[in-house]
């Protein structure tokens, strides 16, 4: 299983933006991200925002504060 996500993505990242994607194509909400959690921040390493921005990549936040 994770030798194709190696020959198919180049990075976590890449697996990401894909994932965002299909998951946008369907459910009709305005934002998704993938968050790297660790103790009680999240880094937010991608975000699909439909029309208004909400979540921006690249960000550290309090974990809760991302609910």
């Amino acid at each position: 299983m994770f030798n194709n996500f190696k020959t198919k993505y180049q990075s976590v990242e890449h697996a990401g933006e894909e994932l965002l994607k299909l998951v946008s194509q369907f459910i009709e909400v305005n934002s998704f991200c993938i968050a790297n959690w660790e103790n009680n921040e999240s880094h937010i390493m991608k975000a699909f925002n439909r029309k208004e921005l909400m979540v921006q990549e690249g960000i550290t936040q309090a974990r809760l504060d991302m609910y």
